[in-house]
């Protein structure tokens, strides 16, 4: 690696390679310096080592990330070689140098002169951008409605004389309005107190008791005694009236 950042230049003494991490920080190596102390330490580095003439630190001050593009900008302090190793899964999408992929990873080789900038982007496929909040907002609102809407309808249940058999419609709507409203309220709620019905179907306590007197002397509802309460039935005769075997 540091072979190949030597022969993009080869009269460059100094090699300066920068490893990026999937978390922004940057490993920063300068080999063959003539000093040490002539390379510049940034102020957030750490895992600072130095011998004789290479110096190692890692630092997020030459990485910036803009939405899903990761940026690299980095200034030379020396006439080198230097080389940049992408993490894997990376994409870069500007910048000049020498690309090479090896074992998975993406490497790229540039010259440097003492004070040049070079700026490289580039992205992770492994990255994905985060739904806008409205987005998030949307899909809640839709799925709070459907769980509303299911609750609203399954709260009425189709209209059901026996299991295997359906009310037919038709007899039904030669009923009197009121008489028709009072019977389909207790197909769906057979054994209700007067009270309930009532409050069933919206309609004075004078009007609900003339009706069901009519439906109990046409042999339609019948009061039963359930416990300290009576409670009003359709009748089973009326049923058959009005039911038909489910196809």
């Amino acid at each position: 690696m540091i072979l190949a950042a030597l022969l993009v230049s080869p009269v460059h003494a100094v090699s300066i390679s920068l490893f990026l991490n999937y978390d922004g920080s940057c490993s920063v190596h300068y080999y063959d310096v003539s000093s040490v102390s002539s390379v510049p330490i940034p102020e957030d580095a750490i895992d600072v080592t130095n011998s004789s003439d290479s110096v190692s630190f890692r630092t997020q001050s030459f990485t910036e990330k803009k939405g899903l593009v990761w940026n690299v900008a980095y200034t030379s302090p020396f006439d080198a070689g230097l080389t940049i190793r992408f993490p894997a899964g990376a994409r870069v999408t500007g910048g000049d140098g020498e690309i090479e992929t090896m074992d998975g990873l993406i490497y790229l080789y540039k010259s440097m002169s003492a004070g040049e900038e070079t700026n490289i982007e580039y992205s992770l496929y492994a990255e994905k951008e985060e739904p806008p909040f409205l987005l998030y907002l949307a899909v809640i609102l839709i799925a709070a409605g459907i769980i509303l809407a299911y609750k609203f309808y399954s709260a009425k249940p189709k209209l059901s004389v026996r299991q295997n058999m359906s009310v037919d419609e038709k007899k039904l709507e030669l009923l009197p309005e009121t008489e028709r409203k009072i019977v389909e309220f207790l197909l769906r709620h057979d054994g209700m107190t007067q009270k309930d019905v009532e409050a069933g179907v919206s309609l004075p306590k004078s009007t609900v008791s003339r009706v069901l007197k009519t439906l109990e002397n046409k042999g339609f509802v019948e009061r039963k005694k359930v416990g300290l309460s009576k409670k009003i039935f359709l009748s089973q005769s009326f049923i058959e009236q009005i039911g038909k075997t489910k196809e």
